[in-house]
């Protein structure tokens, strides 16, 4: 299978977390500006830069929504919830008055307040602690369906008659601190039975939960080992499941996606995408790289019109307030990708794009526009002489929102296909 006459194959890199700002720890700089990075500087003095507007509607930034946007999703349409996407993500398929939620493995202290909301990213033993909730009966024909993600990440979802999914998080983004109890987001309209209903239901399940998680033997050993226990589970982004085109059914193309982590599975398995997952492609600093990168060059060969390759590292490092080991990751990342270029077809469309801006010094998501880069046959290079934010900035590039550069991208490919199937 070869992409049609006049279309040319794309390498997508998709870097969570990239766009940075200035860090005391790099005297100033971001760890793109301080990180010796030949081939991605290469690739933006030949080809076109970007700065990307991640937000939506609402004006926050996130992965789910960001990785949407990246292929043209999002503008003005409804969107899966986190939830539903973790679901997907993780292999569990959801039926019509389902609630998906995403949710964390926590660490709570003896007084229930908040020691760390990912459980010291715990990865042993979460399955078989997502086991030990997974059927659990909260009355009135309800039950909970968890399946463990990757590291702190689980799926929730709430199965039964007469549930709302107008449900508020009960992640409060904080440690030491109390967990929001369940609420409904409409708390002043009596009218929402159903959502309350649903509220109801997930006090149940935390109740029941923190029980059964508190004596569990995992956490036990975790424990005797110094580790955090996972006694706990935050709530976040419920939502039904919500039917939308494809990549194929909106754009007419066929894609390859290679991730870590479970909630960018989910978001290109809703977009009808083939993913590919091997243990050693984590979603953490430790993945690796080149063997994500050998396996686009396979998808590539294979004919898939495109191969997105995400990368989470950038954004943990940041969210651990790590320039200094985001620069390293980033030369690491860079010495990878410059060994398998001379692989790739001459006409092939290379973009590098971010969901989001992670601060390095607040540890915290950032609205600041993300970097990115279009490279390959036709493109014309603009002013930039490297891929880092102040480059970008210098060369006067514009901010474009994420639906937009990949209209670009699509362009770059010589596709300009609107709707329908090929």
């Amino acid at each position: 299978m070869n992409p049609p006459r006049g279309r040319r194959q794309l390498l997508y890199l998709v870097l969570d977390g990239l766009g940075d700002e200035p860090c005391a720890d790099l005297d100033g700089l971001t760890p793109l500006g301080a990180a010796r990075i030949p081939c991605l500087d290469g690739l933006a003095r030949r080809g076109t830069t970007f700065r990307l507007d991640m937000r939506d509607r609402d004006g926050d930034v996130s992965t789910s929504y960001g990785q949407f946007a990246l292929f043209g999703y999002g503008e003005d349409e409804a969107l899966p919830q986190r939830g539903p996407v973790e679901s997907a993500g993780i292999g569990v398929s959801l039926v019509d008055g389902d609630v998906a939620f995403r949710a964390n493995w926590a660490t709570f202290d003896e007084r229930g307040r908040i020691v760390d909301r990912r459980a010291g990213r715990i990865r042993e033993g979460a399955a078989e602690l997502a086991r030990a909730l997974d059927g659990l009966r909260l009355g009135d024909e309800v039950r909970a369906i968890v399946r463990a993600g990757t590291e702190h990440r689980v799926a929730l979802v709430l199965r039964g008659p007469g549930l709302g999914a107008g449900v508020r998080d009960t992640d409060p983004m904080h440690t030491i601190t109390q967990p929001i109890p369940p609420l409904p987001l409409a708390a002043s309209d009596p009218n929402d039975a159903a959502s309350v209903l649903t509220v109801s239901k997930l006090a149940r399940f935390q109740a029941l939960s923190r029980d059964i998680l508190r004596a569990h033997p995992v956490n036990l050993r975790r424990a005797e080992r110094g580790l955090l226990p996972a006694n706990g589970l935050l709530t976040r982004r419920a939502g039904f499941h919500v039917s939308i085109p494809t990549l194929e059914e909106r754009f007419g193309l066929q894609g390859v996606a290679i991730a870590g982590g479970s909630t960018v599975t989910g978001v290109m398995q809703l977009l009808g995408c083939e993913t590919v997952h091997m243990p050693k492609f984590t979603a953490n600093v430790d993945t690796d790289l080149r063997g994500k990168l050998n396996q686009a060059v396979g998808g590539l060969a294979s004919g898939a019109d495109f191969v997105m390759v995400h990368v989470k590292a950038l954004d943990i490092l940041a969210h651990d307030r790590d320039p200094k080991g985001g620069v390293r990751f980033l030369e690491k990342l860079d010495a990878a990708l410059r060994t398998i270029l001379p692989q790739l077809p001459a006409d092939m469309i290379i973009a590098v794009g971010a969901d989001h801006s992670t601060s390095s010094e607040t540890g915290d998501h950032s609205t600041t526009p993300p970097p990115a880069l279009l490279c390959g046959p036709g493109v014309e290079a603009d002013a930039a002489l490297a891929f880092d934010e102040v480059s970008i900035e210098r060369a006067g590039v514009k901010v474009v929102r994420g639906a937009e550069f990949f209209r670009v991208v699509r362009e770059a490919m010589g596709h300009r296909h609107a709707g329908g199937t090929r």
